[in-house]
Parts: C-alpha cells; sequence; structure tokens
C-alpha cells in the first residue's frame, strides 16, 4: 500500500501587518498598514513598491516591486511599504496583489483601535497579522 504525500505547503512572501499607533503630538490614533517580504534582505534595505487605493469600506494594495533606499549604508530587513490613517471604525475588506497579479483577499472589523479578523486570507502568499486583543 503506497503512503499519500502530506500537501505541500506553500511559503508566504508577504506579510501583511495591521497596527493601532497614537501619536503623541496630536493626541490621536492612527491605522498603520505594513506591507513587508518575508524574505530579510542582508546587504540593502528595500522599499516595496505598491500601487495603494482605497474607497469607503476597501482597500487595494498591488504589489509593483522593491527599490532600494537612498541611503548607501548597508541595513538588513524585510522590503516594505507603510501607509498611516485615521483610525478606521467599522468592517473593510482588503485585497492584496503580487507581482503576477495573484489577488488575495480578506476581512477586518476595527472597533476602538482593535482590529478583528472576519475572513481569512484567500490565498497563501500572504500572512496576515492584526493588533487583536
Amino acid at each position: 500500500m503506497q503512503k499519500k504525500k502530506p500537501p505541500e505547503t506553500l511559503l508566504a512572501e508577504y506579510r501583511f501587518i495591521i497596527q493601532t499607533r497614537f501619536d503623541e503630538n496630536s493626541q490621536k490614533e492612527f491605522s498603520v498598514f505594513i506591507l513587508e517580504t518575508t524574505r530579510i534582505f542582508r546587504s540593502f534595505r528595500y522599499h516595496l513598491l505598491v500601487k495603494e487605493r482605497h474607497e469607503k469600506k476597501s482597500f487595494s494594495f498591488a504589489i509593483e516591486g522593491l527599490s532600494m533606499s537612498r541611503l548607501s549604508i548597508p541595513e538588513t530587513g524585510p522590503a516594505q511599504f507603510v501607509l498611516e490613517l485615521p483610525l478606521l471604525k467599522g468592517e473593510y475588506n482588503f485585497s492584496v496583489f503580487d507581482l503576477n497579479k495573484v489577488e488575495s483577499s480578506f476581512t477586518i472589523k476595527f472597533a476602538k483601535g482593535i482590529g478583528k479578523i472576519v475572513k481569512m486570507p484567500s490565498l497563501e502568499f500572504l500572512e496576515l497579522s492584526v493588533n487583536e486583543e
């Protein structure tokens, strides 16, 4: 009898992080979206080039490539894109498109600065991290 092979698990290429940040100067809270590579670059720091669009209750992030940091100082870390907006409230749909224009979608509900995952990402190329408490 032949053993079945376990399904091949794909490693995520990108990480989508949702956090809340309090600004001391303005005394306001902000929703922070960080889209980054799971790969750590060892010689230089890269920026993730992302085309971002948002409408009333939806956000779209299309990854377009990488660009080098303007600093020539060697740094290590993932390539990142960061978007900061006034604190979100309510339910939002998110779509992230990889370089091949493959879409991963998910839904987050925000209340009092805390995000709760309503629908998990539809594809494995994306890890999702939300500041759930």
